[in-house]
């Protein structure tokens, strides 16, 4: 056989057994290691050491490098995967070479379905929220208390269980709910674990209070925004 081989591979150049090559270290833990801070197995997987802060260095230096791939597919699809552009700060993620999503390190913002986000998030398409259908209530001494994560709520009340509390507002600054009393029959109400329910267009209600979403006249349907504080509440209908 005229491979070259360091240490022994069982079978080859009539090695016997398998032995571990390490460069800077007498006792290598993986079949290929250097100073056991970088491993190679027979599987071609890599591991680096706990300590390790950098497992890959992009470039030499310099902020005006040529885009790279960081991981690429394969050699038959290599603009699939994630890609770094230097100059402008970006990080691609490719579907034959089209930016699928855009992390914008420069700007702070990210995109999808665009490569030129011009907001914190920008969706250039259909965007989906989470949907909680049949949320029911508690009673006025033991309200359901919201913890859940969807953005649409429809509230389903039933007599004696119609009451419910969303979260304290310094736990969930900038959350959005969109709620509506689905039911035809029994109003719903809403209140709040901590802070005050402040419906936009008056007064913050007293604390402890609860605003109505009506059965069939308005206002069945708002939407609920945590500012840190309190729930302002805008009305729907």
């Amino acid at each position: 056989n005229n491979s070259m081989v360091l240490g022994s591979i069982n079978g080859i150049n009539l090695g016997t057994a398998d032995t571990k090559v390490g460069i800077n270290t007498t006792a290598p833990d993986s079949l290929f290691s250097v100073a056991n801070n970088f491993m190679v197995n027979k599987k071609g997987e890599i591991q680096y050491s706990n300590p390790s802060k950098n497992m890959i260095y992009m470039f030499q230096s310099g902020f005006t490098n040529p885009d790279r791939m960081i991981v690429a597919h394969s050699p038959s699809f290599p603009d699939y995967g994630i890609q770094f552009q230097d100059i402008s700060d970006k990080v691609n993620f490719l579907s034959g070479g089209t930016p699928v999503m855009t992390v914008d390190l420069l700007n702070n913002s990210v995109g999808v379905g665009t490569s030129v986000p011009n907001s914190t998030f920008h969706a250039n398409g259909t965007v989906a929220v989470g949907v909680g259908i049949g949320v029911i209530g508690g009673s006025i001494g033991s309200p359901a208390l919201l913890t859940t994560t969807k953005v649409y709520l429809g509230l389903s009340p039933a007599a004696g269980a119609d009451h419910y509390l969303l979260p304290n507002p310094a736990t969930c600054t900038g959350r959005i709910y969109y709620m509506r009393n689905n039911d035809n029959f029994i109003s719903s109400f809403v209140g709040t674990s901590a802070g005050l329910i402040c419906p936009g267009s008056s007064n913050c209600l007293a604390s402890g209070s609860f605003y109505e979403l009506k059965n069939s006249t308005s206002v069945k349907t708002i939407i609920a925004i945590s500012d840190g504080i309190s729930w302002i509440i805008g009305k729907i209908d």
